[in-house]
Formats: structure tokens, sequence, C-alpha cells
């Protein structure tokens, strides 16, 4: 969902849903995902854009599928790993 809608408004959106539930493991749940979901893309997160930005100004080009290949991997093991540390908790 992050690709699509930023990070912070979705998790504001979810903020009434997982009140109503207040279950803790749901809070850590949306914090994992709302931190961890823009990794994959470029536009996923602002940050990303800063570094490609960054980069370009020392004649670095990190086109969309480049980062695409890696930081795929990379959400998809932290997401692994997250979701681990959250069953642990259960």
């Amino acid at each position: 969902m992050s690709q699509i809608v930023s990070n912070v408004p979705y998790t504001v959106m979810m903020l009434p849903v997982l009140k109503s539930m207040s279950s803790e493991i749901l809070w850590l749940s949306l914090a994992s995902a709302s931190t961890l979901a823009g990794n994959a893309t470029i536009i996923g997160a602002m940050a990303n854009l800063i570094v490609i930005e960054s980069a370009e100004k020392q004649n670095v080009k990190i086109r969309f599928w480049e980062f695409f290949k890696i930081g795929i991997i990379v959400t998809l093991l932290s997401f692994l790993i997250s979701i681990g540390v959250l069953w642990m908790l259960l």
C-alpha cells in the first residue's frame, strides 16, 4: 500500500481502526510495515528520492530497476525478520 500512498497518511488513516482493536501486536505491525514498506522502490519513500538526488550530484546514476532489484530483496528480508520478531512476541 505504501508504494501507492505515502507511509504517513496511510498510518494516520489506520489509527482509528487500530484504536478500536486495541492490540499491541497490531500497533507493532503497523509501525514495522510503515517503516519498511517504502524501501522497495525509489518513489516509495522521500529518503530514497533524497539519496538518488544526492547521488546524481556526484555523477552517480541509479535507475529505477537497479534500485528495485536490490530494494525488493532488502524489503522482503526485512519483512521476514519483522514477521519473525512479531511472531515471537505472540
